[in-house]
């Protein structure tokens, strides 16, 4: 084989290893040691040949990539690179196996085996990798090749904290793109990273990357995060009638029974200018004041979006919110759906719900977690939103749609049910069973400005009887 990988790192590696063993972080034209949140080694100029790097990116730039798009990221990504064709990349491969490996086993002082995870990814404008792990099986050194030289928008490798719960909190440590570097890691429990979304037309973010494997025990981090905050429905105050705030079709008797029937069946309905026009135009004129007190909601494995505190609303919004806590709604909705939903009477406090008001910003995003608690209980899913049409301009744009998946008996998820597209003053009604999750998909740059939805969950009283 001919001589294409560095021989300065060969004659290194025991300064690597001796900075990596001791947590000494270093950063020289050979390679970088960053410590914290976790470790990673940056090894520059890994091939000595130009020409080679050159035709390496020629061959992989050639090789037919398929769209990936999920909760969790959107690339362009290849087929194994075992599996390839081309002489430059087996090429490539080889220096991995024969070279590289050894030298990072002897880094991180891990024993590996022969198996090889490899494809290589392409991210274009608007492609992203969300907050995650990578733990899976036997993955032991997570690598990444870079191609592509940054160019200031975006496609780093960000490093993220933790809190005492163990959970991703925010970026501590980001990487630019450097080409003819790699970037490794041991994947571990706190191993939280995310590629940054590209946000031009003129950058390609192309690299090779994968895991190297071996038979160590990683010690298994059990998170489940606990419900929502559940809570109590009110009582309004003096004679309140539906018709108030509720579009007056939806209060009829020959309307709810249609809606019933419809949602019996599909266990969806959507209902359009749900509000009374002039309530709604207030509350989304309410939505916007800066008197409302927002906080950041994570951990960034899970969700990253703004939370309103409900105690501090403007008046027709502080309405509209009340309403939708109230016994007087879950009887509505009881009604409606069919569900057992039990209003609270008397004593009685009826059946409990979470609810949310969100601000929705470029950056924000809900992920499918199927270990959570609340996807392990059944309930009604509410939406209901805000200030779309000024945001969501692009109809094949599909940031923050919400999509329900059904998940198989591994946990793993399996396909799609159903996907709500934020239009103003229409509320969404979904009845999720245990076996299904949810995710709002990660809202790109394309989307200029914010907009607002209300998120709720009701959940049935066993001991209500539906009349």
């Amino acid at each position: 084989m001919d001589q294409l990988m560095n021989n300065e790192l060969k004659i290194n590696v025991d300064i690597i290893r001796k900075h990596y063993l001791e947590n000494i972080p270093h950063d020289s034209t050979l390679f970088s040691l960053i410590v914290s949140p976790f470790k990673v080694i940056k090894l520059k100029n890994v091939l000595s040949s130009l020409t080679y790097q050159i035709e390496l990116k020629d061959a992989l730039e050639n090789l037919g990539y398929s769209r990936k798009d999920n909760d969790l990221y959107r690339i362009w990504q290849t087929n194994d690179l075992n599996n390839c064709s081309s002489d430059v990349v087996k090429k490539f491969i080889e220096i991995l196996s024969k070279e590289i490996s050894p030298i990072l086993s002897n880094i991180f002082n891990v024993e590996l085996n022969e198996k090889i995870s490899i494809t290589a990814s392409l991210y274009r404008n608007g492609d992203h990798l969300l907050c995650h792990d990578d733990k899976c099986e036997d993955r032991c050194i997570a690598f990444v090749y870079y191609l592509s030289e940054a160019q200031g928008c975006g496609g780093s490798f960000d490093m993220f904290d933790h809190d005492e719960s163990f959970q991703p909190t925010e970026i501590k440590h980001s990487l630019l793109p450097e080409v003819g570097s790699l970037v490794c890691f041991e994947v571990g429990n706190l191993t939280y990273h995310q590629v940054s979304e590209i946000t031009s037309d003129s950058f390609n973010r192309l690299s090779i990357n994968g895991w190297l494997h071996s038979s160590r025990k990683l010690s298994v981090l059990n998170y489940v995060e606990p419900l929502p905050r559940l809570r109590k429905q009110i009582s309004l105050e003096g004679l309140v009638l539906l018709d108030k705030y509720i579009n007056l079709l939806y209060c009829t008797p020959s309307t709810l029974i249609e809606m019933r029937e419809q949602f019996e069946e599909e266990s969806f309905i959507l209902l359009k200018t749900m509000f009374v026009e002039k309530f709604f135009n207030l509350c989304s004129l309410e939505i916007k004041k800066k008197t409302i007190n927002w906080k950041r909601k994570g951990p960034a494995n899970r969700r990253n979006y703004e939370v309103a505190n409900l105690k501090y609303l403007p008046n027709s919004l502080r309405t509209l919110i009340r309403f939708l806590m109230s016994s007087l709604f879950t009887a509505y909705l009881r009604n409606l759906t069919g569900l057992s939903l039990k209003p609270c009477t008397g004593g009685n406090s009826g059946s409990e719900f979470s609810i949310e008001l969100i601000r929705w910003t470029p950056g924000c995003y809900t992920m499918a977690t199927d270990n959570d608690a609340f996807f392990k209980k059944s309930g009604l899913d509410l939406y209901l939103y805000f200030d779309t049409k000024a945001a969501l301009t692009n109809p094949e744009n599909t940031s923050g749609y919400v999509t329900y998946l059904a998940t198989d008996d591994d946990d793993s998820f399996d396909k799609e049910l159903i996907t709500i597209v934020p239009k103003d003053n229409a509320m969404s009604l979904i009845y999720r069973t245990e076996n299904t999750v949810r995710f709002t998909k990660y809202i790109n740059h394309s989307v200029e400005k914010e907009y607002y939805a209300v998120y709720a969950t009701y959940y049935e009283d066993e001991s209500c009887d539906i009349a």
